[in-house]
């Protein structure tokens, strides 16, 4: 649209408002007139249009006059300007997709000017930061959920705007974009709606994917970003579709190396380093939504000397310190690790997992019940991801290792109960609950059954009833067999 275009365009609209409104009309025909009044009146028909107008006029006119004017190159830096901060305007009054997709059509045209101009402007990437520095403070507030989705899809298209240059990444306004979109994938992803957090995780993996080269900078802000945080959990969400993205990049050519497998090296170390201190560690319960972030990081590059050198001391550590806030964090790493702890961790591990069936936290308690069931969940195959580190997945013999596992597990779990040393009827529960999802064996349970009938019964508690069917249940169905 040029700026006779622009003139002819307002003398129409101005006398089709006046015919909607009642409103006189301006006298843009007289000779007098000149281009900077064309553009004010420009201005204010765009704004009547976009905050006045139904859905289907202020799509049409977004795609048919202010995107055509946003995508040229004659209008001025004070132009851009002027159409950004009238597009601000629409960021929380639009519900429909199909007005955000417009308006953000608009955004990445002026964006796209921003960073690659025509000729230099008078305050290089103007358009940019204004915008980015709009969505960082705007991210900061008490927000609805439908805004923060939209503000997200205003911050990646920053990224992928800002990612063309070359000098993006060492420049200031990188860590306030990486921060910024970390900040809101959590928020979009804490209030659980699930059509806008499946958009948000295919915006951002997108977003990540199409620009792959800066997944270990990207990493490396929010790892440094977390040491100092406030709310260090903030940035665990867009850590793990890091590595998510990363562990699912294809190679380019076929028998070559995925870029991937690249980035996960560079990552790795930290990104373990992470998980076990804010989230293993965390003094206060962990939404499972950051938990299940991590779920690809632990099954595809948790090694058995992490393991060993790493997981299982911090794992110690936390469950005696709040189990009632570890132990459920716990639940979601064994359940994703894709084969049986060795021997000798799963006995190590098991020991203050059962220590907490003793706890007068209920909390405790169940989280106890939950690390069982997935230390004793059989190991199932994965198939191997093309960024996968080597040798994750050890070579000796999962189900022979699992059925050492199941062995040590039966007799730490049942012993108490055969012996009458539990110390509370919880505990007695708790423990009856654990042994009722152990892998059945006639002889033990019978007396396991023997023992702990009589003490349920004494309780007068009806908690102790429902595990002790189940596992009844199982040893009627062993007998039956």
């Amino acid at each position: 649209m040029s700026k006779a275009e622009i003139h002819s365009w307002i003398t129409t609209a101005q006398h089709e408002d006046a015919s909607d409104d009642g409103q006189d009309t301006v006298d843009i025909a007289s000779a007098t007139i000149n281009e900077e009044e064309d553009w004010v009146q420009f201005m204010l028909i765009a704004q009547r249009r976009l905050l006045g107008d139904g859905t289907r006029g202020r799509i049409e006119f977004l795609k048919e006059q202010l995107g055509v004017v946003a995508n040229r190159g004659d209008i001025s830096q004070d132009q851009s300007l002027e159409i950004l901060h009238l597009l601000i305007l629409t960021a929380p009054r639009y519900s429909d997709s199909d007005s955000r997709n417009a308006v953000l059509d608009c955004v990445n045209s002026l964006l796209r000017r921003d960073i690659s101009p025509s000729a230099p402007p008078p305050v290089p990437s103007l358009i940019s930061h204004t915008l980015i520095a709009w969505v960082a403070k705007e991210s900061s507030k008490p927000l609805a959920p439908s805004n923060h989705f939209v503000l997200l899809t205003w911050i990646a298209a920053a990224f992928t705007a800002c990612a063309k240059s070359d000098l993006f990444p060492t420049a200031k306004t990188f860590k306030v974009v990486v921060n910024t979109m970390a900040v809101l994938v959590d928020a979009v992803s804490r209030e659980g709606k699930s059509g806008a957090v499946r958009s948000a995780f295919v915006l951002i993996r997108r977003t990540l994917r199409n620009n792959h080269a800066l997944i270990p900078t990207v990493a490396d802000t929010l790892f440094e970003t977390a040491k100092t945080a406030s709310a260090p959990l903030n940035y665990a969400v867009l850590i793990g579709v890091a590595v998510d993205v990363s562990l699912r990049l294809r190679p380019s050519k076929a028998n070559e190396q995925s870029p991937g497998a690249t980035y996960v090296s560079l990552v790795k170390e930290n990104a373990l380093a992470y998980y076990l201190n804010h989230v293993v560690l965390a003094k206060s319960a962990v939404p499972d939504y950051i938990s299940r972030s991590f779920h690809d990081l632990v099954q595809n590059c948790v090694t058995e000397d992490d393991l060993t050198n790493t997981v299982i001391p911090t794992a110690e550590k936390a469950i005696l310190r709040s189990p009632e806030v570890s132990l459920h964090v716990l639940s979601y790493f064994f359940s994703s690790l894709p084969y049986p702890l060795p021997p000798a961790l799963f006995t190590r591990i098991l020991t203050p997992v059962l220590n907490a069936t003793k706890s007068t936290n209920p909390l405790a308690r169940s989280g106890s019940v939950r690390v069982v069931k997935s230390l004793l969940a059989p190991p199932t195959p994965k198939a191997k991801l093309p960024g996968s580190p080597p040798d994750t997945i050890p070579t000796t013999n999962s189900e022979e290792i699992y059925a050492q596992n199941v062995e040590a597990a039966r007799d730490l779990i049942l012993a108490p109960l055969q012996t009458a040393k539990t110390s509370s009827a919880d505990h007695r529960t708790t423990l009856l609950t654990i042994s009722s999802v152990l892998p059945e064996s006639k002889g033990k349970t019978a007396g396991v059954l023997s023992s702990v009938v009589p003490s349920v019964a004494k309780d007068g508690k009806e908690d102790g009833w429902p595990p002790l069917g189940a596992l009844l249940k199982g040893a009627s169905s062993i007998d039956i067999l």
